[in-house]
């Protein structure tokens, strides 16, 4: 099967409005997102002169920022979005960091070089794939024998305030929509922490560890933006209101607003968030 038959959604949602989003928000989101970046990147230690794989690299910063750990090295950071990989460029020009290269593919089918890597890391960016165990499957193939892997994914929409918070305001007005199968493409793909373990074992992984973790989550707030509208562009809430009627998109954004606000905090809203930390290893024995 071709790269553009796979995850046809997820490349089209990602090279599009959202890719697009991203990028200008990609300042605010880095430090919104930085802690969980950190804890994924402390969990797979890398050291100098180690190749790494970053999936889901999106605007670069985990990337380079796994390249500035190393000092000396490699990292290839793999995403779907042209927009994203546009900046990630950009950055790494900024910081003249020459041995970070980017790819734009789904590396769910990308030929990676076999066993040339000594870790994956990705920061919110593994949940997406149309078949997991394929994907890990074929990500493993470019780890070492006993090569890491070190990822963060949400944990249940109910354990994450950022995003029940506004989703439930959203539902005053529309109806909820039909809960995704479990492990289907989305922000919460791995939620279910069974689910996720099985996943990794039949794709060639051992001694997976899956922890919980909470950090709290500072939203920049911009002056001139409805706070709801804000999170509807960032966050899985965007979504229900592109699909919502015109005629209850503004009541779905005031109410936003107004759940949000006791979470505001000078400049900014402050609100739990709630990951997975994955790990584990190639195994030895696998082909």
């Amino acid at each position: 099967m071709t790269e553009n038959a796979i995850n046809a959604d997820q490349i089209e949602f990602w090279n599009s409005t959202a890719g697009e989003q991203w990028v200008k928000g990609q300042e605010n989101m880095d430090k919104t997102l930085a802690g969980f970046g950190q804890l994924a990147m402390t969990a797979l230690a890398p050291v100098s002169g180690e190749a790494v794989i970053d999936v889901g690299c999106g605007c670069g910063a985990t990337s380079l920022a796994l390249m500035q750990v190393m000092a000396h090295g490699k990292v290839l950071g793999v995403d779907i979005s042209a927009p994203m990989l546009a900046r990630a460029e950009e950055r790494s020009l900024e910081l003249s960091l020459d041995a970070v290269t980017f790819q734009q593919a789904d590396a769910a089918v990308y030929d990676f070089e076999t066993n040339s890597f000594d870790g994956v890391f990705s920061r919110f960016g593994v949940m997406f794939f149309d078949n997991p165990v394929a994907a890990f499957t074929n990500i493993r193939t470019g780890l070492k024998p006993g090569g890491r892997l070190s990822f963060v994914c949400w944990r249940p929409v109910s354990d994450n305030q950022w995003t029940r918070v506004p989703m439930m305001a959203a539902f005053e007005h529309i109806e909820r929509p039909n809960p995704p199968a479990p492990g289907a493409p989305g922000p919460f793909a791995f939620s279910d922490q069974a689910h996720t373990r099985t996943m990794l074992e039949d794709a060639g992984f051992c001694d997976v560890s899956i922890e919980p973790k909470n950090l709290p989550m500072a939203f920049s707030i911009a002056p001139d933006k409805p706070l709801g509208l804000q999170f509807a562009e960032m966050g899985p809430v965007g979504r229900l209101l592109v699909n919502a009627p015109d005629d209850k998109k503004t009541a779905i954004i005031d109410s936003m607003t107004k759940a949000l606000e006791p979470f505001v905090q000078g400049d900014q809203a402050i609100l739990d968030g709630a990951v997975w930390l994955v790990t584990a290893k190639n195994a030895k024995d696998q082909p």
